[in-house]
């Protein structure tokens, strides 16, 4: 059995990175990736896809990447209850094992720019 999901696209917003209790770093990111077809308007849609990333790929995506960094996953999908109001729902989330940074640089600092 393959459980195996490759996505390419834009981060769309700054990359956030979490460190939980356990001290485990956490991140999530939302790949703006563009169908490769026209819907019926001549346009082409663009889904919005969340993936989760620990520890090493969350640090190396915040060290990287901005908002508009163009980045591969390859990752796995996995279904992740979620109770709202009394209510079970099964939400599927990507997540991460490996990140291709294809036109990411590392982010200056403020001493580098002035």
């Amino acid at each position: 059995m393959v459980n195996n999901v490759v996505v390419i696209g834009r981060i769309t917003r700054e990359v956030n990175v979490v460190t939980l209790d356990s001290g485990k770093k956490v991140s999530e990111v939302c790949i703006a990736v563009q169908r490769n077809f026209k819907n019926f308007e001549g346009s082409y849609d663009v889904d919005f896809i969340h993936a989760t990333l620990w520890e090493g790929l969350a640090s190396i995506v915040s060290s990287y990447c901005t908002k508009g960094s163009m980045v591969s996953i390859v990752g796995r999908l996995q279904v992740k209850n979620v109770h709202v109001d009394d209510k079970k729902f099964n939400v599927l989330e990507l997540i991460a094992e490996s990140i291709g940074l294809i036109d990411s640089k590392p982010k200056s600092t403020s001493q580098e720019q002035g």
